[in-house]
């Protein structure tokens, strides 16, 4: 923190610190017993309560896409990112996710997963997504509602799809 000269940041999940913590700055009133945050104090980070991880993805308001002008992005190589799940059990040596994310997966429903992609392909004309979860196919159940979800719909507009998948897609596929 005090390399970066910031003046506070959120640890974890920060759908729900990050507004308090921007009340809070600007009332100067951000307190340590109330955010999840780390805050500079006289070139040491102090750290207060981490919040628990949601249960479900769906408790939060859609992303913003239609905020976004993903034209040049995607012209240029770019996806629109899609989140179907948050955190990883694997808690594999090389990888940062389980630290930031959890080790709980926090779901989201296939639906509102589907209309996201949907909305977004045909409001931007976007065909290009990109799943950002850190392991699409695990729970395999989660992965293959949201494919025959994809596949129920039809979506023409939505070209193409892509997910990690670290865990053996060997014999796996969707009947």
């Amino acid at each position: 923190m005090s390399r970066l000269k910031a003046t506070c940041g959120v640890i974890g999940e920060g759908e729900r610190a990050f507004p308090e913590v921007l009340a809070r700055l600007e009332a100067d009133a951000l307190s340590m017993e109330l955010v999840s945050h780390y805050r500079a104090q006289k070139q040491r980070p102090a750290c207060g309560p981490v919040r628990a991880t949601v249960a479900r993805l769906s408790e939060f308001a859609a992303p913003g896409h239609d905020l976004c002008n993903y034209a040049a992005y995607v012209r240029n190589g770019g996806f629109v990112s899609v989140q179907t799940k948050r955190g990883c059990p694997f808690q594999c040596i090389y990888c940062i996710l389980s630290p930031i994310g959890g080790t709980a997966l926090s779901p989201a429903i296939a639906e509102a997963v589907v209309r996201e992609v949907e909305d977004v392909a045909v409001r931007s004309k976007v065909r290009h997504f990109f799943f950002v979860d850190s392991v699409f196919n695990d729970p395999r159940e989660h992965a293959l509602t949201i494919c025959r979800e994809l596949a129920r719909r039809r979506l023409r507009s939505a070209g193409r799809l892509f997910a990690t998948r670290p865990v053996s897609m060997w014999n796996w596929r969707a009947r």
